[in-house]
């Protein structure tokens, strides 16, 4: 199993220059503009991703999480769930890369195989997810929307920070140059693509989010400009082709710099991490409990708006 660090250097940003040519399109004057489809209490909602939607905490987080009981972690799906009325399928694994989450023998950040290429320490080898599934993350939500078309209305998309976690760890500068960071944008970007594009061809037309990355530390610009750089090749990939695929963007990433302006921009004092009682560090990477409640009110707004 990975243990999911960052450091204070972790990635600097990498512009993408996206292009498209406009297309113009005939529409009559008394059109209205079409809002996405509505997401009604009793439908499914496919959470898909890494960590963070799974809910993950350290090992030295307390309460000690209890790897082997999946439904000792909530994470955001399950409060947007709750708020909304909706039957929650939360298929997110802990260390998911954008290729991994494709293909399984791709290398991930600890849900199939560590950075070093050892599958046996996966996450899903050693410990549960909250549903089982055999094969990628994308093979099993292809087959689940395909089964529940009719009655799933909301599939949300997290991916891409761990693709920057390994080449983090896999440079010796820490993947700081923009020569490493511009490849992992790109990389997540075309992945996502991918993933988006396969989930419409299941006939599945309810609502996509990408939901957005967060700083751990908005006074540190390398960090916040990577996790900047992240949510870019997130949002670039899934809105691809002039948004062809018809996905929206939700975006913690604002809401926890907000949150965090009463403790210097620091999320960590403003308790949104989670809190690390035996590490180097006070806290970890992931949300808290007050943070993934702010990360499901973002997602709550975006998708009745």
């Amino acid at each position: 199993m990975t243990v999911f660090r960052t450091t204070r250097t972790l990635l600097v940003s990498a512009a993408i220059a996206v292009t498209g040519a406009a297309i113009a399109i005939a529409v009559p004057a008394v059109a209205a503009p079409q809002g996405p489809p509505p997401v009604t209490a009793g439908s499914n909602y496919l959470a898909l991703g890494d960590s963070v939607p799974f809910g993950f905490r350290e090992s030295t987080n307390q309460p000690f999480p209890g790897y082997s009981d999946a439904s000792k972690f909530r994470g955001y799906p399950e409060l947007v769930g709750q708020a909304l009325g909706l039957k929650v399928i939360n298929a997110a694994c802990p260390g998911e890369t954008s290729g991994s989450f494709i293909d399984t023998s791709a290398q991930s950040n600890g849900c199939e195989a560590n950075s070093d290429g050892v599958t046996a320490a996966g996450y899903r080898t050693n410990f549960p997810l909250h549903v089982s599934y055999s094969g990628s993350q994308l093979a099993y939500a292809k087959s689940f929307l395909t089964h529940h078309l009719k009655s799933t209305k909301l599939v949300t998309l997290q991916l891409g920070a761990n693709d920057g976690f390994i080449c983090q760890k896999e440079t010796v500068d820490h993947c700081t140059s923009p020569s490493e960071i511009g490849p992992i944008v790109q990389q997540v970007a075309a992945n996502v693509t991918k993933i988006v594009k396969a989930l419409r061809k299941t006939g599945y037309t309810g609502q996509i989010l990408t939901v957005n990355y967060y700083s751990t530390d908005y006074n540190d610009p390398a960090i916040t400009l990577g996790a900047a750089a992240i949510n870019n090749g997130l949002n670039t990939g899934a809105q691809a082709d002039s948004n062809k695929y018809k996905v929206r963007v939700s975006t913690p990433f604002g809401a926890f710099k907000t949150a965090s302006t009463q403790t210097g921009g620091d999320p960590c004092e403003a308790g949104l991490l989670t809190i690390l009682t035996a590490d180097t560090t006070p806290c970890g990477v992931h949300p808290s409990v007050a943070g993934q409640f702010l990360i499901s009110s973002k997602v709550v707004e975006r998708v009745i708006k």
